[in-house]
C-alpha cells in the first residue's frame, strides 16, 4: 500500500497567450476569440494576457496538453513585449504544466529559466518590481523544490524550501508560508519522521485556516490523515490501535474530500479518493482475532472492504488518466496491484505492479517505484513457495523462475532505498536543517535587534525634541526678558552684552539644531561645514545688530 502525499503548488494566476484549441463543445475557442476581438493589438495588451491566462488556468488539470501549448506561446508572446515579469510568469507557467504531465526534466528546466529572470527583477532599483521579484523567487525555489521531493532526492529538495520559507518569512506572505511549511512537512513524511511532518502539517493547516484559504486546507487536512494512514499500518500487529488511527485518518480525507468537490479540483479529489482506498485496503488487513463461528462474516467484511478500495482507486485512476497526471497514475496502478497481491490474486497484481513500475521508472519516481519493486519481490517469493508446495498457478512458470524474478525486484528495491536514504543524503538533510534553525535564528535576531534600535531611536528622538522645546521656551523667555530690562537705564555694555548673550545661544542652539542637516548636505566636509556655518552666521548677525539697536533706542526714550 502506497499513500499519495499531496504536493503543494502556489502560483498566481500568470499571463499565457492560449493557442487555438478545440475542446468538446467548442466553447473555449469563442471564449479566447472573443477576448482576442476586445483589442486588436493584442499582441502588446498585457491585460488581454491574463485574461487569457485566467481562461488557461480553469483548464490546465483537465487538459495539461493544451496548456503547455498555451504556455509555449505565452513564453514567446512575452518576450516579443519585452516584458520580464510576464516571461518568469509565464516560464513558471510552463513549468507547472510540465510537472502535472510527470516530464520532471522540463519542468525543472522552465523553473529555473524563470527564477534567473526573478533574480534580475530582485535587483530592480523600483521598489514594487524588486518585490515582484522577490515574490517570484519565492514561488519558483518552492516548486523547484516540489520536483526534487518528487524525484525522492529530499536534501536538494529540503535545501529549496527552507531557502523559499526565508523569503516567504521576510515578505510576510501568510499563504505562501502556510503552502511552504507543508511541503517540508512532506519530506519529513517521506524520511518517515511522521512527528515533525505532523507538527509541519498541523502548522499549515492552522495558518491555512485563519486565511480562509480552502485549498490550502484541503491539502493539510489530505496530508495529516496520511500520517495518520502510515502510523496505522506500522502498527497493524494491535489492529484495535491501528482501527482507531485508520478512522482518524477518514475523517481528515472525507473532510478533505468536501473541500475538493467545492473547488471542483479534479486532481485534488483523485488524491483523496486514492487514499480512501487506502483506508479500506489497510482495514482488510488488520489481524483482528476472530472466532471460529465468526470467521465467515469476517471473510465477507473483508471482501467488502477490498470492493470498495478498488472503487476508490478506480475513480481516481480514471480522473488521474483524464488529468494525464503519470505520477498518480503511476501510484493508484501499484495500489491496485498491492491490494490484489493481499486478496491472493496474484496474475492481477504482477499486471498491476508491473505496469506501475515501469511508468515510475519513466518519471524517476523513486519513493513509489522502491515500494512497489518491494511489493513485486514479496509476491514472487510468495508464489515460489507456493509452487514448491505443488500448488497449480495459471500463467506461471516453476519455482526457481520465481526466486530469481524475486531476487532482481529485490535488488531494484535495495537500489532506489539505497539511492533516498543514503548516508550523506541523511547528513545533507541535517546540515541543510541546521542551517536554517541558524538563519531562522539569525533573522530573529536582526528584527530584534532592528527593533531595539528603532525604539531607542524613538526614545532619542521624543528626548530630544523635548529638550528642543525646553532650550526654545527658554531663549524665547530670555529675549523676553531682554526686552523687560530695556525699561532701565543702562549703561551701553549691558545694552550690548545682554543682547549678545541670547542670540549667542540661538546661533548655537541652531547650530545644534540643523548639525544633521547640514552633515547630509556637506557630507561631513570640513570645509564646507565652515561655509555652512558661516552663512547661518551671515543670517544671525543682522538680527543681532537690529536688536541692539532696537534696544538702545528704546532705552533713550525712557
Amino acid at each position: 500500500m502506497l499513500i499519495r502525499i499531496t504536493l503543494l503548488f502556489i502560483f498566481i494566476c500568470h499571463p499565457v497567450f492560449f493557442l487555438d484549441a478545440q475542446t468538446k463543445d467548442g466553447s473555449l475557442t469563442q471564449q479566447i476569440n472573443s477576448l482576442r476581438n476586445e483589442s486588436p493589438s493584442f499582441t502588446r495588451d498585457t491585460n488581454l494576457i491574463n485574461s487569457l491566462n485566467t481562461l488557461g488556468w480553469r483548464i490546465m488539470y483537465d487538459n495539461p496538453d493544451t496548456a503547455i501549448l498555451l504556455g509555449k506561446e505565452t513564453v514567446s508572446l512575452s518576450k516579443k513585449c519585452q516584458w520580464k515579469r510576464g516571461s518568469a510568469n509565464s516560464l513558471g507557467n510552463l513549468g507547472y504544466f510540465y510537472y502535472i504531465k510527470g516530464d520532471y526534466a522540463d519542468a525543472l528546466s522552465h523553473y529555473f529559466s524563470a527564477l534567473k529572470i526573478d533574480q534580475e527583477l530582485e535587483k530592480s532599483s523600483n521598489a514594487v518590481v524588486a518585490t515582484s521579484g522577490k515574490r517570484g523567487l519565492a514561488i519558483r525555489l518552492g516548486n523547484i523544490a516540489i520536483v526534487y521531493s518528487s524525484q525522492s532526492d529530499y536534501p536538494k529538495a529540503l535545501n529549496y524550501y527552507f531557502r523559499s520559507l526565508k523569503i516567504r518569512e521576510e515578505l510576510g506572505a501568510k499563504n505562501l508560508i502556510a503552502s511552504c511549511l507543508g511541503n517540508i512537512g512532506n519530506i519529513y513524511y517521506f524520511q518517515g519522521n511522521f512527528q515533525k511532518a505532523l507538527h509541519y502539517f498541523v502548522r499549515a493547516l492552522k495558518l491555512s485556516k485563519e486565511l480562509e484559504n480552502k485549498s490550502l486546507t484541503e491539502n493539510w487536512l489530505n496530508n495529516i490523515g496520511n500520517v495518520y494512514l502510515y502510523q496505522a499500518e506500522d502498527i497493524k500487529s494491535f489492529p484495535e490501535k491501528s482501527d482507531s488511527l485508520l478512522n482518524k485518518a477518514q475523517q481528515y480525507y472525507l473532510q478533505a474530500l468536501i473541500l475538493a468537490e467545492e473547488l471542483a479540483n479534479k486532481s485534488a479529489i483523485a488524491t483523496v479518493l486514492s487514499n480512501l482506498g487506502n483506508v479500506s485496503s489497510e482495514r482488510a488487513a488488520l489481524p483482528f482475532m476472530i472466532p471460529e463461528k465468526m470467521k465467515l462474516n469476517y471473510e465477507h467484511r473483508k471482501d467488502s472492504l477490498r470492493n470498495r478500495a478498488i472503487e476508490y482507486y478506480f475513480k481516481a485512476l480514471k480522473m488521474n488518466e483524464e488529468l494525464g497526471d503519470k505520477n498518480g497514475i503511476a501510484n493508484i496502478l501499484g495500489n491496485i496491484g498491492s491490494l490484489y497481491n493481499t486478496a491472493g490474486k496474484f496474475k492481477s497484481a504482477e499486471i498491476y505492479l508491473n505496469k506501475a513500475i515501469t511508468l515510475c521508472d519513466s518519471i524517476n519516481a523513486l519513493d513509489y517505484s522502491k515500494q512497489f519493486e518491494q511489493i513485486l519481490s514479496q509476491l514472487y517469493d510468495t508464489l515460489a513457495h507456493l509452487k514448491e508446495r505443488g500448488k497449480k498457478l495459471s500463467g506461471f512458470e516453476t519455482s526457481t523462475e520465481f526466486w530469481k524474478l524475486a531476487y532482481i525486484h529485490y535488488k531494484n528495491y535495495s537500489a532506489a532505498k539505497d539511492s533516498i536514504y543514503n548516508e550523506d543524503k541523511a547528513k545533507d538533510i541535517g546540515r541543510i536543517e541546521q542551517k536554517h534553525e541558524y538563519e531562522m535564528d539569525e533573522m530573529k535576531r536582526l528584527q530584534e535587534e532592528n527593533e531595539r534600535k528603532r525604539q531607542l531611536t524613538l526614545a532619542v528622538s521624543r528626548r530630544n525634541t523635548l529638550e528642543y522645546s525646553a532650550i526654545f521656551l527658554g531663549i524665547f523667555i530670555l529675549f523676553i526678558i531682554v526686552f523687560f530690562i530695556a525699561r532701565f537705564n543702562l549703561p551701553p555694555w549691558a545694552v550690548e552684552l545682554s543682547v549678545f548673550i541670547p542670540f549667542l545661544i540661538l546661533f548655537e542652539f541652531a547650530l545644534v539644531l540643523l548639525d544633521p542637516y547640514i552633515v547630509q548636505i556637506t557630507k561631513d566636509e570640513p570645509v564646507w561645514k565652515l561655509i555652512a556655518n558661516a552663512i547661518l552666521a551671515a543670517i544671525i548677525f543682522p538680527l543681532h545688530g537690529f536688536f541692539e539697536k532696537l534696544l538702545k533706542k528704546r532705552i533713550g526714550k525712557m
